[in-house]
């Protein structure tokens, strides 16, 4: 009776509860940071030595190990003699995997909370992209963030058209923005 060598099998374990996890989160969401008044997001070196930090490196030292398996014997029941080079490898491998997703998981929580920030707009200048009969506008206003559009109203007198750039000035009592 053939079996799978110990390392395919902990190939399939550790990518399967990886995407299965990632498919639970895609569907029903999750808060995995802590996030302060400061705006900094809490994730720091604990985060690599965490159940999520080894199942990353299972990956990375599983994915090294099958590959040079497979590449060398062409099978999947074949158990293939490793060198100590190629365990070191391995290693190798599966902590530059943690390193790069734990700094990836890192980028995006920030990348999403910077994406839901409420943003204040008073004294910055925008361009009109639209103008709404009813004396409202959308302004585009450059951030650090990327393009936000702003729906204004027109305080000033004059005529504005699709093209002008405009400051706006925020009423803090309405919490609306006029130019």
């Amino acid at each position: 009776m053939e079996y799978l060598c110990w390392y395919y099998i902990l190939f399939a374990l550790s990518l399967g509860w990886f995407l299965l996890r990632g498919l639970f989160s895609l569907i029903f969401g999750e808060i995995e940071a802590d996030f302060d008044l400061d705006g900094d997001i809490d994730s720091d070196l604990s985060g690599l030595f965490s159940f999520k930090g080894l199942l990353h490196f299972a990956i990375g030292f599983s994915t090294y190990l099958s590959v040079i398996s497979f590449w060398e014997t062409k099978s999947l029941y074949v158990l293939y003699n490793f060198t100590t080079i190629q365990y070191a490898w391995a290693v190798l491998v599966g902590l530059c995997t943690t390193l790069l997703l734990f700094y990836l998981y890192k980028l995006t929580l920030k990348a999403d909370h910077y994406n839901n920030e409420q943003i204040n707009f008073d004294g910055m200048t925008g361009k009109i992209t639209e103008n709404h009969q009813d004396g409202t506008f959308h302004v585009n206003v450059s951030t650090n963030f990327g393009v936000r559009s702003v729906e204004v109203k027109q305080d000033t007198e004059g005529t504005y058209n699709v093209g002008d750039y405009v400051k706006l000035i925020l009423d803090e009592e309405t919490n609306t923005y006029y130019f």
